[in-house]
């Protein structure tokens, strides 16, 4: 699980990813970065913290500008923790066919074959997360337009994978035959924005159109407007049920539905399930609350709340090694 933004044809386009990032705060906490996109030169900024710590001396007019940035907040479920090659966006700047800059969420489960090949005819990493795989795919993959490259990227990955890739002038979003994570769109000033839950779409009044992106779907964005196209035509979806559960914020949609309205059902449901005679319902905070709250009402019992998270720390579950977790 990873956050993932960006923004095409939008006025300051890197502030307002960064601002989205802050929103998809919940989804990573190890690495933030963005890069822009200024007259087909990229500029980057990353770093390892929360995105307000990464981006807190960025004067992005100066150090991000341009009217295309993609934005992403890492949680290290492939690769080393504190490999800075893994910060992504990942970007490859010397590509014959132009510059690339590419955030991934999600997982491949055939990299370690794909690493194999790639070893043997020389490439060289940086890392050693599955995202950079994608990266040397694409500055290999051969045809005359970015989007074909693209797809005949998708003809040799494997797994979960919800993209959004940027070039000079144009940007690609992308999710997986099977929809395992989610990704979102909506349309502002006459430009788009992308972001992994609709929360960070919400802190703009003047988003509209908020599509989901569909399984197999791949969208491209540039001056000749937005242009859909079906890379992939799987009727079985694998929507991961932890997006609903615990990852994603109780004011999101995510696949189509209401996050909290999912938490009530869960909560109903397990009351009607199994019902135990107690004195109260605690909540195990924060991701259970609404499913307890559900559960106390359904069953007819009390809640209260019983154990108080400190919310100037991160997330537990996402908090790398189990040490950690357990302080």
């Amino acid at each position: 699980m990873c956050g993932i933004a960006g923004a095409f044809d939008i006025p300051d386009a890197s502030r307002v990813v960064s601002i989205m990032l802050k929103a998809l705060q919940h989804r990573g906490q190890e690495a933030a970065g963005i890069v822009s996109s200024h007259e087909r030169q990229f500029y980057e900024k990353r770093g390892f913290g929360l995105a307000d710590e990464v981006f807190s001396l960025v004067n992005f007019g100066q150090d991000l500008p341009g009217t295309m940035a993609i934005g992403h907040l890492r949680y290290p479920t492939s690769g080393e923790v504190h490999s800075p090659g893994a910060i992504q966006p990942l970007t490859a700047i010397t590509l014959h066919h132009g510059p690339m800059a590419l955030v991934h969420n999600g997982n491949l489960t055939n990299d370690l074959p794909l690493r194999e090949e790639l070893d043997r005819i020389g490439v060289l990493f940086r890392s050693n997360g599955d995202s950079e795989l994608i990266l040397h795919l694409l500055a290999r993959s051969l045809g005359d337009e970015t989007h074909k490259r693209i797809r005949q990227v998708f003809t040799q990955i494997e797994g979960a994978y919800s993209l959004i890739v940027m070039n000079g002038e144009r940007i690609f979003v992308a999710v997986d035959p099977y929809g395992f994570r989610p990704l979102v769109m909506g349309r502002m000033d006459g430009g788009y924005l992308i972001a992994s839950e609709t929360c960070a779409l919400d802190l703009f009044s003047d988003v509209r159109d908020i599509v989901h992106i569909l399984p197999g779907q791949l969208a491209e964005m540039g001056p000749d407007g937005i242009r859909y196209e079906q890379f992939s035509q799987s009727t079985i979806h694998r929507h991961c049920s932890f997006e609903h559960i615990y990852f994603s914020r109780p004011d999101s949609w995510v696949f189509d539905e209401s996050v909290d309205a999912v938490r009530v059902r869960l909560g109903q449901a397990l009351a009607r399930r199994n019902v135990i005679r107690t004195d109260v319902v605690i909540a195990v905070p924060d991701s259970s609350n609404t499913i307890a709250l559900a559960y106390a009402e359904e069953a007819g019992l009390p809640f209260r709340f019983g154990l108080i998270r400190n919310h100037y720390t991160g997330r537990t579950f996402i908090t790398p090694g189990q040490p950690a977790r357990e302080l």
